[in-house]
This record gives C-alpha cells, sequence and structure tokens, in this order.
C-alpha cells in the first residue's frame, strides 16, 4: 500500500508525461482492458481516454493505491516485459483499476 498523496503523484507524471497505458477494469461481473492515457486529474476525478471516441473517469474518493515494479516480480524477465510498472487503484466496493505503463520498445530496445 502506499499514500494517496504518491499515488496521485504517480497520476500527475502520467497526466504530465502523456505515459501510454494499459488499463485493467473490475468491477462486479463486468471487465475492461483498452489502451488508454490520462486525459485530466482534478480532485478526487480521473478521466482517462477509453478507445478513440470515449473516457472513463473515476472517483478516486476512498481508492486504495498501490504500485508494482517488475524488477520486484518472482520472475521479472517475463511478468515486465511489455511495462515498466503498474499502479494499482482499488475501492471499498471490490472494484479494481490497473494502470500499466507501456514500455517504450523503441527506446528500451536501443539501450
Amino acid at each position: 500500500m502506499m499514500s494517496s498523496e504518491d499515488g496521485f503523484s504517480l497520476l500527475r507524471k502520467m497526466l504530465d508525461e502523456r505515459l501510454p497505458l494499459w488499463v485493467v477494469f473490475v468491477e462486479g461481473d463486468g471487465a475492461e482492458h483498452f489502451d488508454s492515457k490520462v486525459l485530466r486529474l482534478t480532485g478526487d476525478e480521473l478521466v482517462l481516454s477509453k478507445y478513440e471516441v470515449a473516457g472513463l473517469a473515476l472517483n478516486l474518493a476512498g481508492a486504495d493505491f498501490r504500485f508494482a515494479d517488475p524488477i520486484e516480480s518472482s520472475n521479472p524477465g517475463k511478468a515486465g516485459e511489455p511495462f515498466e510498472w503498474c499502479l494499482a487503484l482499488s475501492w471499498p466496493n471490490g472494484a479494481l483499476c490497473r494502470l500499466f505503463v507501456v514500455r517504450d520498445t523503441l527506446t528500451a530496445s536501443s539501450k
């Protein structure tokens, strides 16, 4: 678990740097997966792009934040291949949203 201040800091980084994201959102019996970017972060509202024509607005009030780094995985080579890191948000009602920062494969391959 991490502080909400640290979680919001990572969300601002995603917004400011226009980081490409892979989103996994689960609520109740439904699940969605889509490419995204943070469009807006104001107060307790996070708006993610959803496909090319829509957005997903999330109320962050009461959300818990967790950071995951592929290096910390038991198999870091496999767990983090396409992703730099992940910010997971969870709510008391059981909803979960994972924001995976997609690795820039052009930059990674030139290192």
